[in-house]
C-alpha cells in the first residue's frame, strides 16, 4: 500500500503552500507512472485432438498475446504442472494469479467451436464462459475472429472491451516517390496492401464501423479524396480538389475534411462535408486555415484546429456549419 498511498500524500503536501513551505530544500516531489497493480492472468494450453492442435496452440498463443498487448495485465506462462486438469485454484492462487483462461477447442462444420472458461482464481469459481465460432485456421479472418475472443475476455475481466480486434491504417514511402496505403492487425500480424499511388497518400482514417478507409492523395494530376470499401476490395475517388487533407467520418458515415478554397479574393483551408452523394462547404472564412476535423459520438458536433485569431487553437460548432466557439482560449478571448 505505500506505493500506493504515497503519490496521493505528496500531492496534498503541494496543495497546500503551508505544508509546501516545510519541505527540506533539496527534495524533488514528482509523480511517477507503476504498472505495479496490474493483476496477474495466466492463459492455460487450450484443450483439442491430436488433429488440430497446432490450432489450438495458435489460439492459446494469439490471446495470451493480446492481453499482454493490452497493458492491462501481467502475463504469467503455465507451469507443466497445472496445465491440464481440473483448475487447481490453491495452486494459481500461490503464484498470484488472479485470473486464469481455459478453453477446449473443437471441430464443428466448416470452421471450429471454442469453449472458454474465466477462473476467478481469489474468489475460486468459474467468473464467466462462453463459446465462440472461429473460421477455418487458413482463412484470412481466422486471427482476426481470435482477437475478438480476447476482446471479450478483456471485458468479463474489467467490464471493458478490448481492442484487439482492429487493424491500423498507415503509409509506405518506396523507391521513386511512390506510396503504398497498409493495414496490420494490432498485434502486428497480418500487413497487407490496400492501394498504391504514384504521388504521396495522406492522413488515413477508419469509418466508425471498420468497413471503409479514406485518404487523400497528391499526383501529377492533382489532389483527390478517395475512399476504399475494405469488404467489396473497391476504390472509389470521392472528390478532386487542392491540398484535400484530414478527413473524418462521423458515426452516420458522412465524411469531413479540409481543402483549399480559392473564390476572388476569398482564399484558405476549408471544411467540407461528403454526405454520400454531395460535397458541401461547411465553414466561410478568409484567408484562414482550417483542418483536422474531429465528430462527436452523436454526429452534431465538428471539432476543428483553425487560426482564424492568428493562433493554432481549437473550434467547436455544429456539423451542418454555424458560429464556432473556441474552446481553448489560452491568453486570447473566445469568438
Amino acid at each position: 500500500m505505500r506505493r500506493t498511498l504515497l503519490p496521493l500524500i505528496l500531492c496534498s503536501i503541494l496543495a497546500s503552500p503551508a505544508l509546501a513551505q516545510d519541505i527540506p530544500a533539496g527534495v524533488t516531489l514528482a509523480t511517477r507512472y507503476s504498472k505495479a497493480g496490474r493483476p496477474l492472468v495466466a492463459v492455460r494450453p487450450i484443450g483439442a485432438p491430436d488433429a488440430i492442435r497446432t490450432t489450438a496452440d495458435q489460439v492459446a498463443n494469439i490471446i495470451g498475446n493480446d492481453l499482454r498487448l493490452s497493458d492491462r495485465y501481467e502475463m504469467i506462462a503455465a507451469p507443466l504442472t497445472l496445465a491440464s486438469g481440473p483448475v487447481d485454484y490453491a495452486a494459481w492462487n500461490s503464484l498470484r494469479v488472479y485470473y486464469l483462461v481455459t478453453g477446449e477447442l473443437s471441430v464443428s462444420g466448416a470452421g471450429y467451436d471454442l469453449a472458454l472458461e474465466l477462473h476467478d482464481v481469489v474468489y475460486t469459481n468459474v467468473k464467466q464462459s462462453a463459446r465462440f465460432t472461429l473460421p477455418q485456421a487458413t482463412s484470412p479472418e481466422f486471427r482476426m475472429a481470435v482477437h475478438t475472443v480476447s476482446d471479450e475476455i478483456v471485458r468479463w475481466i474489467s467490464n471493458q472491451p478490448g481492442m484487439a480486434a482492429s487493424r491500423v491504417s498507415f503509409i509506405r514511402q518506396n523507391g521513386g516517390g511512390s506510396y503504398d496505403l497498409l493495414v496490420v492487425d494490432s498485434d502486428g500480424h497480418d500487413m497487407r496492401r490496400l492501394i498504391g499511388s504514384p504521388g504521396q497518400i495522406y492522413s488515413p482514417v477508419w469509418s466508425h464501423d471498420g468497413r471503409k478507409v479514406a485518404f487523400a492523395s497528391s499526383t501529377g494530376d492533382g489532389w483527390q479524396l478517395t475512399e476504399r470499401d475494405m469488404a467489396a476490395g473497391t476504390t472509389r475517388r470521392i472528390t478532386e480538389g487542392d491540398l484535400i487533407q484530414t478527413p473524418a467520418y462521423a458515426p452516420d458515415g458522412r465524411l469531413y475534411f479540409a481543402s483549399w478554397v480559392t473564390t476572388g479574393r476569398t482564399w484558405g483551408l476549408e471544411l467540407h462535408v461528403f454526405d454520400g452523394e454531395r460535397v458541401q462547404r461547411v465553414t466561410n472564412t478568409r484567408g484562414v486555415e482550417n483542418l483536422s476535423p474531429s465528430v462527436s459520438p452523436d454526429g452534431r458536433q465538428l471539432a476543428f484546429h483553425s487560426n482564424r485569431t492568428g493562433r493554432q487553437h481549437i473550434y467547436v460548432m455544429p456539423t451542418g456549419g454555424g458560429n464556432a466557439l473556441m474552446i481553448s482560449p489560452v491568453g486570447e478571448s473566445a469568438e
